[in-house]
């Protein structure tokens, strides 16, 4: 990333290295390595851990790669995930029968999505400052009929997605009013994203996309 800022993102996930590469931002790209999420708790303090869990993962490995770099490294980690109205928290589907379970659970009402963003800088090869927030978006599904449910999970995307759905693809099609940030039920909200990148870092990612652009 040209600039005065150097942005790495602790994560897996490559909707969120899509989000940030269409606003112009070529991030380093670590996966957290080790770190096994949690979903036992409130929900609030499960994003946060595990946000915190997956930026601490990499840290290490940053710092090494970037010892004697005068420019400022921003590290940003993201975990997502959605709480039914009941206050069941559901992670990432990982068959197509946990995503049958989970939509069902998520059809004809509205659920909260909930994502923990833990932010830090790192200035020649020491961490100089970190912040962790939780940004929730609430979404109401629609009364979806059970031949969309099964044609959805035939496509194969609710797989690893929080909620067994993903706003950004298909799943747009099971949604029928989001409020607040829609890029947190992506799994990044881009808007907190900058904010903590300001708190800590001083520069935001729109400063620097633009300053990229110029250079």
């Amino acid at each position: 990333m040209v600039g005065a800022l150097k942005l790495v993102l602790a994560s897996s996930s490559s909707r969120r290295v899509k989000v940030l590469k269409n606003l112009g931002l070529n991030p380093i790209v670590i996966a957290p390595k080790g770190v096994e999420e949690v979903l036992e708790g409130p929900a609030e303090e499960v994003v946060r851990r595990n946000a915190t869990a997956k930026l601490r993962a990499v840290l290490e490995e940053v710092r090494a790669v970037t010892e004697g770099v005068s420019s400022k490294v921003v590290v940003v980690a993201a975990d997502t995930i959605v709480v039914t109205r009941e206050g069941r928290v559901l992670g990432k589907a990982s068959n197509i029968e946990e995503a049958r379970k989970y939509l069902k659970a998520l059809r004809y009402g509205r659920h909260s999505v909930l994502t923990g963003v833990a932010v830090a800088l790192i200035e020649s090869g020491s961490l100089r400052d970190e912040v962790v927030d939780v940004v929730e978006t609430r979404v109401k599904m629609r009364c979806f009929s059970d031949e969309e449910l099964e044609a959805y999970l035939r496509s194969g995307e609710p797989l690893g997605k929080a909620g067994a759905y993903a706003l950004q693809g298909l799943g747009a099609l099971l949604v029928e009013r989001v409020d607040g940030d829609p890029y947190n039920v992506v799994g990044l909200p881009l808007a907190r994203v900058n904010e903590l990148v300001v708190d800590v870092a001083g520069v935001s990612l729109l400063e620097e996309v633009t300053r990229a652009g110029e250079g």
